[in-house]
């Protein structure tokens, strides 16, 4: 997930934190990061909550933050969720269209002529 942001100020470096409980507790996601670049975010595998929050902090003075307004969802996919061909948890027209394009690509192990590589 990118987490981008707006800086005001002469801020250098940032520290981002999460919540899973609404803002209750906060862990860091990274301690120090370049103020002025989005930051790309790989979310610990463990979270499963809908409660989940962003805050971006001062690196230098932790009392200047802001934090998404509202929570969101982190949830683990399901590992039954076998349709889900391209990877985001949902299975939908994007899934078959990918499984259409394999298929029409290379559909018959048979034959060699068959798939375009």
């Amino acid at each position: 997930m990118e987490i981008d942001w707006i800086v005001e100020g002469p801020i250098q470096q940032v520290a981002i934190d999460y919540s899973i409980d609404a803002g209750l507790s906060w862990d860091v996601a990274e301690p120090n990061v370049p103020a002025e670049t989005p930051w790309q975010w790989i979310c610990p595998e463990d979270i499963d909550s809908t409660e989940c929050m962003i805050r971006v902090s001062n690196f230098d003075n932790n009392d200047i933050q802001d934090e998404l307004n509202g929570t969101f969802t982190i949830f683990q996919c399901d590992e039954n969720l076998t349709a889900d061909v391209t990877g985001d948890c949902f299975v939908g027209l994007d899934d078959f269209a990918e499984m259409a394009a394999q298929w029409l690509t290379c559909g018959n192990p048979y034959d060699e002529t068959w798939c375009e590589n």
